[in-house]
C-alpha cells in the first residue's frame, strides 16, 4: 500500500488517553476486562502534524486483543494500514491469534474485519448490560437506532 507520506509512530500513554477520552470515554470495556491507556500498546498513523488514526492492543501469551481502532479519515486505507501494523507487532511478540470486539450495532466494523480475514467466532449475548455497570455512558442504542445489547467476538489466526 502506498504510504502517501504517512508515518507510523508509537503512541504514548498521553496520546492514547486523549483519543480514548474524546472518542470512547474511560475505561474501555471488553469481555471480562477493562483497559486504561497504560495497559495497551499503540500505533498512530500521522501525516506531518495530523493524526490520521490510532490502533491499540494487548498481547497475553499467544492471544492478543485489538482494543481500539480509530480512523479519522475514511476510505483512504488508514484502518487497514493500522490493523496490518498491529498484526505484525502482535506476531513479533509471539501472538498466534488476534481478536477484537464490536457492539452488535457496528456493522461497519464487522464488515471491515471480515474483509481482512477475521471471522465472527462468538456472540456474547446480553453482555453489554454488565458492561454498563462499569461504564454507564454506553448508550442504549447505536447506529441506525439498533439497541446495543451484545458484543461480537471477531478473530483471526496469525500465521
Amino acid at each position: 500500500m502506498q504510504s502517501l507520506g504517512w508515518d507510523l509512530v508509537r503512541a504514548d500513554v498521553d496520546l492514547i488517553e486523549r483519543v480514548w477520552k474524546e472518542r470512547w470515554g474511560l475505561p474501555l470495556c471488553s469481555v471480562g476486562r477493562t483497559f486504561m491507556p497504560r495497559d495497551v500498546e499503540g500505533r498512530a498513523l500521522v501525516m506531518g502534524d495530523r493524526m490520521l488514526g490510532l490502533i491499540t492492543w494487548v498481547v497475553n501469551g499467544s492471544d492478543a486483543e485489538i482494543v481500539t481502532l480509530d480512523s479519522f479519515v475514511e476510505e483512504r486505507g488508514v484502518g487497514t494500514r493500522l490493523l496490518t501494523a498491529a498484526e505484525e507487532a502482535i506476531r513479533t511478540a509471539g501472538g498466534k491469534r488476534v481478536a477484537t470486539y464490536a457492539t452488535n450495532d457496528n456493522l461497519h466494523a464487522l464488515g471491515f474485519h471480515l474483509r481482512r480475514g477475521y471471522r465472527l467466532v462468538k456472540v456474547h449475548q446480553g453482555i453489554v448490560a454488565e458492561l454498563r455497570k462499569i461504564k454507564p455512558v454506553i448508550p442504549e442504542a447505536g447506529r441506525s437506532g439498533i439497541p446495543i445489547v451484545d458484543l461480537w467476538e471477531i478473530a483471526k489466526p496469525l500465521a
